[in-house]
């Protein structure tokens, strides 16, 4: 229970995560990609990237095969949706002075 009140570094350090069982790493990674998604959509790419870092951290410490594969995922899926943006926003500016 100690790990749960560790406070977490907001200078973008790694985190060295204390030996927790199995199960407490497995819910750790998903309640992190959880929170990853809404982070990002509040504009916080480099924070909401972190957070899946830290999730696949914690996933491949105990070979969680199918939560990593599922944090590779959404870190890809973040990352094309971030260029697609930047595209979408560079077209409606062009647009705006043709």
């Amino acid at each position: 229970m100690s790990a749960l009140h560790t406070p977490v570094p907001h200078n973008g350090a790694d985190i060295q995560f204390p030996e927790c069982s199995t199960e407490h790493d497995r819910l750790s990674a998903r309640i992190l990609l959880s929170l990853s998604y809404p982070t990002h959509e509040m504009g916080q790419t480099s924070e909401s990237i972190r957070l899946l870092v830290n999730a696949e951290q914690l996933a491949s410490r105990r070979s969680l095969s199918q939560l990593s594969v599922v944090t590779r995922a959404q870190h890809g899926l973040l990352l094309l949706r971030e260029r697609s943006g930047r595209r979408r926003d560079q077209a409606v500016w062009m647009g705006r002075f043709s």
